[in-house]
């Protein structure tokens, strides 16, 4: 390994275990005509996107933030719904804990207090984001409470794309302003819109209905019956929730049955085949059980409501056109951070918003609209004959080494190092752990032993 490669990854096991602020330019240093980029949303992409515009001095950030509070999906609310009556865009519910160590889970130069063990409870998660924000002094350039409507395209000087992004205040939402800006990067994430599969009989069903995003406490299950739909990190770790107050929980999916420990009140069934009788479910291996409520644990879409088709299409869950997942192939000051799902995702956004604002810099030379589409194409194709994915899955990074594939693609496109191999060693021992017994897999603790290896420690 060469010299730049090792000091590279020496200074990510420093930020690590070390705190650091951002190198701001003085403004009385920065040169007129400052590239205005509008960020979208303040969760973990639009921070990590802000913290970098943040350390260029060509650049003049505004991010906007449809919540009172950062965080994204970190932000708790104790309803589905907000004070005004519009739907949370938070699916954490009370008892949530992270699903990964708190050293996969934080801002590199700003890591977690080392004496918590590594699985957080959410509350504890959006401290630490706030910490983030306040310790870098970012809220300043961030617009709260502010829906954004429309981003168009626009010609500027020289035909130089522009974009007019309209906004409005969340509670005002017949009052809209325009603004025009340099670039954009579209930080709004993927679990805001909840996906309601087709249900035989489902309308007709005489309980109640949810989807996981709206889910928030188990008592309001208490004694009941109640069937679990899709069995991913949502749907199992709900039904052990759940199952702390249910008098029965059916975890319905389309999998063999995993081998992990359930609860002695959770039992596993095939996909649901109809509802029938009001609320008799009939299973796809012909049993049958009667329940009193259901929850939708079905995933989420991808939802762009302030961009039009002609600008950015999404078809089957497939983004298009977009380059490496990230850079939209039309119009590349149109970038997208956090579309890539099942990733270690504080690291990766890190690194993609890197790569983004690289790109905004103008110094990246990309290749021609031509050569991406073949790209975008070509990485579909491999992923779909390599893991059998399909083009709902056209952006999942879950199987095999596919999340550090991507990060070096960014890297190698931007000229960065790509992330040491001791987060995906890590990445990969979480994964094992929580497949062999999802119920004590947070009962590990992890630490970096130095900048290729880590350690374990189990808690009694």
């Amino acid at each position: 390994m060469d010299n730049d490669s090792e000091r590279f990854e020496a200074n990510w096991l420093r930020f690590a275990i070390e705190r650091e602020r951002i190198i701001r330019i003085p403004p009385d240093v920065i040169a007129e005509g400052r590239k205005r980029i509008a960020v979208i949303g303040a969760g973990i992409s639009g921070l990590c996107s802000l913290k970098h515009l943040l350390e260029k001095p060509q650049f003049s950030p505004v991010v906007f933030e449809q919540n009172s509070k950062v965080g994204g999906v970190w932000y708790y609310t104790r309803n589905a719904f907000n004070d005004d009556g519009t739907p949370s865009h938070s699916g954490v519910y009370e008892n949530l804990m992270t699903n990964g160590p708190k050293e996969l889970m934080m801002f590199p130069g700003f890591p977690h207090d080392q004496k918590r063990d590594s699985y957080l409870h959410h509350k504890q998660m959006f401290d630490y984001i706030e910490q983030f924000t306040d310790f870098h002094e970012m809220k300043t350039y961030i617009k709260f409470n502010t829906v954004t409507t429309n981003i168009r395209p626009v010609k500027g000087d020289n035909n130089q794309i522009n974009w007019n992004v309209t906004y409005c205040e969340r509670h005002s939402p017949d009052v809209t302003e325009t603004e025009i800006f340099d670039g954009v990067i579209v930080c709004n994430g993927h679990y805001a819109k909840g996906i309601i599969p087709d249900i035989e009989g489902i309308n007709h069903f005489t309980g109640d209905v949810i989807h996981s995003k709206e889910y928030r406490r188990p008592d309001v299950y208490k004694g009941k019956r109640v069937l679990i739909i899709g069995a991913s990190f949502s749907g199992m770790d709900i039904s052990f929730d759940v199952a702390k107050t249910a008098k029965q929980v059916y975890m319905s999916h389309r999998h063999e049955a995993y081998k992990t420990e359930l609860p002695s009140n959770v039992l596993q069934r095939l996909n649901v085949r109809q509802i029938a009788e009001g609320n008799k479910v009939v299973f796809k291996d012909g049993s049958e059980a009667n329940i009193d409520s259901i929850i939708l644990c079905t995933g989420y879409s991808y939802d762009f409501p302030f961009l039009a088709d002609d600008v950015m299409q999404v078809r089957n869950e497939r983004l298009t056109p977009l380059y490496k997942h990230l850079v939209h192939i039309k119009y590349p000051n149109l970038l997208f951070v956090g579309i890539p799902k099942c990733v270690s995702y504080f690291i990766q956004a890190h690194e993609q918003a890197r790569a983004a604002v690289a790109i905004l810099e103008g110094h990246i030379q990309l290749p021609s609209e031509q050569e991406m589409l073949k790209d975008a194409e070509e990485d579909f194709r491999q992923k779909k004959n390599e893991f059998n994915l399909t083009e709902l899955q056209a952006h999942y990074m879950g199987k095999g080494d596919l999340q550090w594939r991507l990060n070096e693609a960014h890297a190698k496109l931007c000229g960065f190092d790509k992330l040491p191999q001791v987060f995906a060693d890590m990445q990969c021992s979480v994964q094992k752990s929580r497949s062999a017994d999802f119920g004590a897999f947070r009962k590990i603790n992890y630490f970096f032993k130095d900048s290729k290896s880590f350690g374990i420690q189990k808690i009694n």
